[in-house]
C-alpha cells in the first residue's frame, strides 16, 4: 500500500511483480506441504507441525507455542525457531497485532477500583510468566521473554521477541474495511493455490476489488 490510509490515495499494489512473486511462492511450496493444506486453519497447522507431517512453518506463538508442550508433542525437543526469513538485503518483517485490555470511559465509578485492581494482576510479571508456562502464549512483558527458566523451556521467546520489536502494523488495519479486503484476498489466493488461475491472474482479481472497496470507503479516488 502506499498513500495515507485516512486519505484519498491509500493505494493498494497487489499485483505488482513483488505481489505476484510472493503468491508464486506459495504455489511453488505445495507440493512440499501436506495434501489437503489449503484447507487447514490453526489446529490443523499446530497439529500437523506437532506430529511431524510438517517441517517448517511460519506462525504466531501466541498459537504455535503448544509445540513445545511435550505433553502433546512428538517434536517438543527437535524444533527450532527464528525470525520471518527474509531475502538478501531485505530485512526480517513480521505483523504486529494482538490484544488489548482497558477500562472503558462509561464503566461504573464504583467498579473502577476493582477494574484496575484486576488489570494490574493481569498484566504483572507473576501472571505473565504463569500464562507463557502453562499455555505457551507470547509473552507481554520483556522481563518473560528474557526469563532465563522460560526461555530453557519454551526456546521460541527471544525469536518472538525480536519479532515483535521489529514487527509493523499491516497497513489496511488502520481502515475499517479491512476483514473485506482480507476476503477478497483470500478467496482469489485460494483459487490460484487450488489450480482455478495463476499467481498474475489473481493477483490482478485483487488489485481490481481491492481498489472498488478503497472508492467505496472514500479511501481512494
Amino acid at each position: 500500500m502506499t498513500g495515507d490510509p485516512n486519505g484519498k490515495d491509500f493505494r493498494p499494489h497487489v499485483d505488482s511483480p513483488e505481489g505476484i512473486a510472493a503468491l508464486q511462492m506459495l504455489i511453488d511450496t505445495l507440493p512440499f506441504a501436506p495434501q489437503n493444506v489449503t484447507q487447514y486453519g490453526f489446529a490443523e497447522n499446530v497439529d500437523g507441525f506437532s506430529t511431524g507431517k510438517i517441517a517448517q512453518m511460519i506462525f504466531w506463538a501466541t498459537i504455535a507455542g503448544p509445540i513445545f508442550d511435550k505433553e502433546k508433542s512428538l517434536v517438543a525437543d527437535k524444533t527450532g525457531t527464528a525470525v520471518v526469513p527474509a531475502a538478501p538485503g531485505q530485512k526480517h518483517r513480521s505483523i504486529l497485532g494482538g490484544w488489548g485490555v482497558g477500562i472503558p470511559k462509561n464503566a461504573d465509578p464504583a467498579k473502577k477500583a476493582a477494574a484496575w485492581r484486576a488489570l494490574t494482576w493481569l498484566t504483572s510479571k507473576k501472571t505473565n510468566a504463569y500464562e507463557v508456562s502453562k499455555y505457551q502464549v507470547s509473552a507481554s512483558r520483556k522481563s518473560t521473554f528474557e526469563d532465563p527458566d522460560l526461555v530453557n523451556r519454551f526456546p521460541y521467546l527471544p525469536a518472538s521477541a525480536q519479532a515483535i520489536t521489529d514487527a509493523e502494523v499491516m497497513t489496511t488495519a488502520y481502515i475499517p474495511e479491512v476483514f473485506e479486503l482480507n476476503a477478497a484476498l483470500c478467496v482469489e489466493f485460494n483459487k490460484a493455490l487450488i489450480g482455478g488461475q495463476d499467481a498474475k491472474a489473481a493477483c490482478a482479481a485483487v488489485q481490481t476489488q481491492w481498489e472498488a472497496i478503497l472508492r467505496k470507503g472514500g479511501h481512494l479516488i
